[in-house]
């Protein structure tokens, strides 16, 4: 089992250098980007002259990963997106942000943390299975999921209670792959003793590999809240795409955009 970022940048090594479509690259930190990653061993950087250009050469199968770049992150959806593009269905797209926790020496992941603003329940279930697949390449095999929200019982004026509620039986029933619980908030989730403090005796609690969270309010807030505040460090891959597509987003540290790339690498 992959168990920290370091591991993450062996393996993507280990499966030799990728191709890697850039379209039009123009800034400073996009060229050091670039060079920092094919002297990692990582990549080798394929610069084309437009977006258009570089989602056809993935598309054809002529590079093996497709960088956002430079591009604007909606402008960038919106060519993944077209049906032209045959990349990804705007509705099927996710966000895994990944953190390691040194003092267990693992990882957890958090979704959906950028594409899906408010996911109703069958989103919901599209965003946990492609975590459960993402965990199952970091060799997590039957991991442990928190369906998140702000209550720990269901509650009807809660949606995001229900929804969990319906994740973990739908769990139970072996729809969804995975050891699912929830409703949880993030103190029950995060710790087996204030769980059990709450009089809930949950198969997930202290030991959750991926956090589902309720909305983008949410997972985007926590996410930038452990990076500036926290000062841990970020890897993210994108989901739902039939090619490895890496992402730009400014909050993103070099490093962290890096270890995207690695993440990709390993996805091919």
């Amino acid at each position: 089992m992959i168990r920290n970022f370091k591991q993450i940048l062996e393996k993507a090594r280990n499966t030799g250098r990728k191709k890697l479509a850039v379209p039009a690259p123009r800034s400073r930190r996009v060229f050091q980007l670039l060079k920092e990653a094919e002297k990692t061993g990582l990549i080798i950087p394929v610069p084309v002259g437009a977006l258009d250009e570089a989602i056809a050469m993935a598309q054809n199968g002529d590079v093996d990963l497709l960088f956002q770049g430079d591009a604007g992150m909606e402008d960038f959806i919106n060519a993944l997106t077209v049906k032209e593009a045959g990349i990804a269905e705007r509705e099927s797209l996710s966000y895994i942000s990944l953190f390691e926790l040194p003092s267990e020496n693992r990882l957890i992941l958090l979704t959906d943390t950028l594409m899906q603003a408010f996911p109703g329940i069958k989103q919901k279930v599209l965003i946990l299975e492609h975590a459960i697949d993402f965990a199952r390449i970091l060799g997590i095999e039957k991991p442990r999921i928190a369906a998140l929200s702000t209550v720990e019982l269901v509650n009807f004026n809660v949606p995001s209670s229900v929804d969990a509620a319906v994740l973990a039986k739908m769990s139970e029933r072996r729809q969804l792959k995975g050891i699912i619980d929830g409703p949880l908030d993030i103190d029950c989730a995060s710790s087996r003793e204030r769980s059990l403090r709450k009089g809930l005796e949950s198969p997930v609690a202290g030991q959750v590999d991926i956090y589902l969270l309720p909305d983008i309010e949410a997972s985007y807030s926590i996410a930038e809240v452990l990076v500036f505040l926290g000062r841990r460090i970020l890897a993210g891959a994108l989901m739902g795409t039939k090619v490895p597509v890496v992402l730009n987003p400014r909050f993103e540290s070099s490093y962290s955009l890096l270890l995207d790339m690695a993440l990709a690498s390993i996805r091919v």
